[in-house]
């Protein structure tokens, strides 16, 4: 089993804003995403391995699927809507159209 977590495009900021580290804000929230996953793999016994990656999440999920294929791919649908998903895209379905296994979709 392979967890992969994708972070959007880093912002490229010239300057700190408010002394604030960024990426040690993304590596905060990328360790509170990938927390409850973990622990609930490490209970059950489960092995597996995690990966990190930045840039377009569609594009790098169905790169990353491409070089190591897998059977099935479950990922979360982050349900923008309609509209938006529209104009704005879906991970869950450009992925779903990429790839040559199965997508399952969770709410």
């Amino acid at each position: 089993m392979v967890i992969l977590h994708v972070n959007d495009e880093p912002i490229d900021l010239q300057q700190p804003v408010y002394n604030v580290e960024i990426d040690q804000l993304i590596e905060e929230d990328n360790h509170k995403i990938l927390s409850t996953a973990n622990g609930l793999l490490l209970e059950a016994g489960i092995p597996y391995e995690t990966h990190t990656l930045e840039g377009d999440p569609s594009k790098q999920i169905t790169s990353y699927v491409k070089e190591n294929p897998y059977d099935l791919i479950v990922m979360g649908s982050m349900g923008k809507g309609l509209i938006k998903g529209m104009f704005l895209g879906s991970v869950s379905h450009t992925v779903a159209h990429s790839v040559d296994c199965p997508v399952l979709i969770v709410k």
